[in-house]
């Protein structure tokens, strides 16, 4: 397996999102904090998520490298579509392209039917709207992504997951991994299970 890393040129990415967002959210909240102040605390949480994630997806290339050494696929990581738009990990594969978002979130969730809770206190839900919602985010990721092929004449059947290192989700949804493990396992039967399935597709428009 290749593996190709676009790392440095996401952190640069990085931080002229985080420079954005956080002017964005200081105009809004203000109260009385200097920009500079406000820069500051911000910068030291994101920066704990960031690193948090980061060590989750070395973990996820290790694997991928470690199990797919002697297959002739290529990794990708960190690609940046657009400014709104980046992928954590693209599997390309010569039965298909996966999508692949990392997420390293703590505490207990339930997904079904693409709604995103995580249980707080009391036995109540926080629910995940709009961007927030990791299904929204991958779907508008998807399209994107299908779009460039188009444009560039790219014929693939094209699969994503979100991959969560966490063993307390209530999920009914294929797209949802808590596990490297299943993640591999889910990849491996996809690429099989999923390409008959788009021959079969591609078969009957010839024959219509």
């Amino acid at each position: 397996m290749k593996y190709i890393s676009n790392k440095k040129k996401m952190n640069k990415f990085r931080k002229v999102l985080r420079e954005n967002k956080m002017l964005m959210d200081w105009n809004e909240e203000r109260g009385g904090m200097n920009y500079d102040r406000y820069k500051k605390n911000c910068e030291k949480k994101i920066y704990k998520k960031q690193i948090s994630g980061d060590k989750l997806e070395d973990d996820v290339v290790k694997t991928f490298s470690k199990v797919f050494k002697n297959k002739n696929y290529i990794l990708i990581r960190d690609i940046i579509i657009d400014f709104n738009t980046h992928i954590d990990l693209l599997l390309l594969t010569s039965n298909g392209v996966f999508i692949i978002e990392v997420n390293d979130w703590k505490g207990e969730f339930q997904i079904k039917n693409d709604m995103w809770k995580k249980k707080i206190r009391n036995g109540k839900t926080f629910c995940y709207k709009d961007n927030k919602n990791p299904f929204i985010k991958i779907k508008k990721k998807e399209k994107k992504l299908r779009n460039l092929f188009e444009e560039k004449k790219i014929e693939a059947p094209l699969f994503s997951y979100i991959f969560l290192n966490n063993d307390c989700v209530e999920t009914d949804d294929n797209r949802i991994v808590c596990s490297k493990e299943e993640l591999v396992k889910k990849i491996n039967k996809d690429i099989n299970l999923k390409l008959d399935t788009y021959l079969n597709g591609m078969r009957i428009l010839k024959i219509n």
